[in-house]
């Protein structure tokens, strides 16, 4: 894997070890399934939830977090459903560090970071990462990708920007 530096002070994402992530996945497509239409009709790819609603039906994912000693402030559920993916974009602030976590669809689909006109960084979306938000980024979906491609996206209290600092 190779990971990219901005400004010499930031990494791109890191990715994170998620030994229950199939678990996760299952939960959160279950709340996703039961909750929303999302899988069908979302407008958007950033979707705003209950997620009061979706941590408490999702144990695994807020016991995980709570074991990195994160504290879930806010989820939302990305949903790409054209093959063109997500055009490039810089999330809102003042947060930069998120952890996305692949839910369902994810292979062969891949985020890029960008500077002006140049690619930074590529990777598959196969497993959690802290994700750097504040640089240019996109989703990319391959050839073979299935649609729709659907993560999630949390935000903590305390960021957990560390892990996108360079060594």
């Amino acid at each position: 894997m190779i990971i990219l530096v901005v400004n010499n002070s930031m990494k791109t994402h890191h990715m994170i070890e998620c030994p229950c992530l199939e678990q996760i996945q299952r939960e959160a497509l279950n709340w996703i399934e039961q909750e929303t239409d999302l899988l069908t009709s979302a407008d958007e790819f950033w979707n705003k939830i209950d997620y009061k609603h979706f941590i408490m039906s999702n144990p695994t994912l807020a016991e995980y977090c709570t074991s990195l000693k994160l504290m879930i402030r806010e989820v939302a559920v990305l949903v790409a459903h054209l093959p063109t993916g997500v055009s490039l974009h810089t999330d809102e602030l003042p947060v930069i560090a998120k952890m996305n976590f692949p839910i369902l669809n994810t292979r062969d689909t891949y985020t890029e970071w960008w500077d002006n006109d140049q690619l930074i960084d590529r990777v598959e979306f196969t497993q959690p990462m802290v994700f750097n938000s504040s640089i240019p980024h996109k989703v990319c979906i391959g050839s073979t990708a299935v649609l729709p491609r659907v993560s999630i996206s949390c935000m903590f209290y305390k960021e957990p920007i560390e892990l996108l600092q360079t060594d």
